[in-house]
């Protein structure tokens, strides 16, 4: 008799935890942002690490994030990628310009 209270407990609290509890935190996002090299085509994984599979690399969350890191880490030839998770565009490609320069006379 113990036992089944106890398990009536347990599974009692798990569906009570579960009904408060946002699904939406464990799905995969539905747009990752990516910096990818326009030489090589391999993507930014941080810390100077390279992998050719989108899923490896670093995301960035926004684009200002990533426009900032490719800055701060003095990246050149550098695309930003809006990687979408099931769209009828699954990638957008968006080219980075380095910080603006005056010209030297």
């Amino acid at each position: 008799m113990g036992l089944k209270r106890n398990h009536a407990i347990k599974t009692g609290c798990l569906n009570t935890a579960r009904s408060n509890f946002d699904s939406t935190l464990l799905q995969p996002p539905l747009r990752r942002v990516l910096l990818r090299s326009s030489h090589t085509k391999l993507y930014y994984a941080g810390l100077n690490c390279w992998v050719s599979e989108p899923a490896r690399a670093f995301d960035y969350r926004t684009i200002e994030q990533a426009t900032r890191a490719n800055r701060r880490e003095n990246l050149g030839g550098m695309e930003l990628i809006l990687s979408y998770q099931k769209p009828l565009c699954s990638e957008l490609v968006l080219p980075v310009q380095q910080a603006w320069q005056p010209p030297t006379a």
